[in-house]
């Protein structure tokens, strides 16, 4: 993941690298990223438990290989859950004492099969009481969202694969 904000006039250099690997063989999936994200919220100056939930609904089959849970400092605890067609439901994450350093990719032991239909739902709880050691805030404020450390996020994205219709040709590296 690479995460631009540079409110200041500071020029910054960039040094991201990319690398690529041509497939030998023709291949019939390709990754597909799929996010449930919140955004224009607020959390009340105060607030003990704040819960905000984003979601998306697929529009394709998808095999979950793993997921990213994204929030701030305010972020106590989230949970995804897929809520599948056939009204089965499936936890893919769970984390019940968030730590602003977990933004992590957590992947799966095996591939999770989400088919077409398929709501993905983040739960975010916050906490923006005085009584939150990990608040900036003292006394606490609303908080936002946005891209700030200071500002909140609610976000999970899955990666996956999907099936593709016409297998692709692999690409020679000359």
């Amino acid at each position: 993941q690479v995460h631009y904000h540079n409110p200041g006039d500071t020029p910054e250099t960039d040094v991201t690298r990319i690398g690529v690997h041509f497939a030998a063989e023709p291949f019939d999936r390709r990754l597909s990223f799929v996010r449930a994200l919140a955004w224009n919220f607020s959390i009340p100056a105060g607030a003990g438990r704040d819960v905000v939930r984003a979601a998306t609904t697929l529009s394709h089959d998808l095999d979950a290989l793993s997921i990213h849970a994204h929030m701030h400092l305010l972020g106590r605890a989230m949970t995804v859950t897929a809520h599948r067609p056939d009204g089965t439901t499936e936890s893919l994450l769970r984390i019940d004492d968030w730590d602003f350093e977990w933004q992590i990719r957590y992947s799966y032991k095996r591939p999770v099969p989400l088919p077409a239909g398929t709501r993905i739902e983040a739960e975010c709880v916050y906490d923006n009481s005085a009584g939150n050691p990990r608040n900036p805030s003292k006394p606490p404020r609303i908080v936002s969202s946005g891209f700030e450390t200071t500002d909140e996020m609610c976000l999970a994205s899955v990666l996956g694969t999907v099936r593709i219709t016409r297998p692709r040709a692999a690409l020679s590296a000359s």
